[in-house]
């Protein structure tokens, strides 16, 4: 490229509309059947379709597009060989279509979709993958699925093989595709998430200790009762001895079970928050950066943002939609 030669390895024809159109370019002798002509559509009134994305492979073995009309096509560039990929939804649903393509390690395409669902295609296989199936489109935690913006692009982190990120214009959501992705309920941004587990733990500690506060009063009271008696024999004198030392052994075995009841209703009332320790937290969602042009990973663990504050596009806004206050 850097003398201006270039020179066409083949003729990408997966996106024509109909078998007429595909017959006009003879460079395509390799095309399977097309949506135009399996609904018995002449070219003239086909539906028009363009290429809205692509990707190519790490490998540089395979080239992943898509159109304007939800369809993606998969061609390898040594074997000749083209895959349109199977609809993502049933057309008699809501149409679904991916917003973004990108190659992961291992030739395996990820298609972000308009409805939040995340699709992992085996270019090798020439099938979903077994996460994909699993969970693509049926098991997505509802606070990423229900987000009102659609994913825009998809980043990979050379360090870490199996994840992903996905970033839309209010969020960067952490992927892993070996991990199922949890409750569907699940509390997914890592901040909020932070921060009620940090109040909940908070709030049991202060809950126990003043238990034990107030216990321990008890106790304290009870004594003094006791000690006010002083008109017993010395037998007695032994036998409360005795009952100190197994109050003492008795509270110490109270502190040791302690820690247990206290570990047990925090997990319960963070379960019912929305976060399940016994699970591991998948979908690891920030949304630190609002109206988020593009994310990318320049090296290994480091990451670049590209962010319009809100202010920055309300300055560019014509006059009409100025609202002037009192003062200003």
């Amino acid at each position: 490229w850097q003398q201006g030669v270039f020179t066409t390895v083949r003729r990408h024809c997966q996106h024509r509309n109909t078998k007429d159109e595909v017959e006009a370019d003879a460079g395509c002798s390799d095309v399977l059947t097309h949506p135009g002509e399996a609904k018995n559509i002449v070219a003239a009134v086909a539906d028009m379709r363009t290429i809205t994305s692509m990707a190519v492979s790490s490998s540089g073995k395979f080239v992943a597009t898509s159109d304007s009309a939800g369809y993606v096509a998969v061609v390898g560039i040594d074997n000749k060989g083209a895959t349109v990929l199977p609809p993502l939804a049933p057309r008699k649903q809501q149409q679904e279509w991916p917003t973004s393509l990108e190659f992961v390690t291992g030739d395996q395409l990820v298609l972000p979709t308009n409805l939040n669902h995340v699709f992992v295609w085996d270019a090798v296989k020439r099938s979903f993958t077994k996460w994909s199936r699993a969970f693509g489109a049926t098991n997505i935690p509802r606070t990423y699925s229900r987000m009102m913006s659609c994913v825009a692009g998809v980043a990979v982190n050379p360090a870490e093989p199996d994840c992903i990120y996905t970033f839309a214009t209010n969020h960067i959501t952490r992927i892993d595709l070996t991990l199922a992705p949890g409750s569907q309920s699940a509390v997914l941004n890592i901040h909020k998430r932070k921060q009620i587990e940090q109040d909940i733990i908070a709030k049991v500690v202060e809950e126990k200790e003043r238990e034990t506060s107030e216990r321990l009063s008890e106790q304290s009271q009870y004594k003094r009762k006791r000690k006010q008696s002083v008109s017993e024999s010395a037998r007695m004198d032994v036998d409360d001895a005795a009952s100190d030392v197994a109050s003492v052994v008795s509270e110490a075995a109270s502190v040791r079970s302690q820690g247990k009841d206290w570990e047990g209703t925090i997990v319960a009332r963070l379960r019912e928050a929305g976060i399940n320790v016994a699970e591991p937290h998948n979908f690891r969602m920030t949304e630190r950066y609002q109206n988020l042009m593009h994310a990318s990973f320049v090296d290994a663990n480091t990451m670049v943002v590209l962010e319009r504050p809100w202010i920055d596009v309300a300055s560019a806004l014509p006059a009409a939609f100025h609202r002037h206050k009192f003062g200003s």
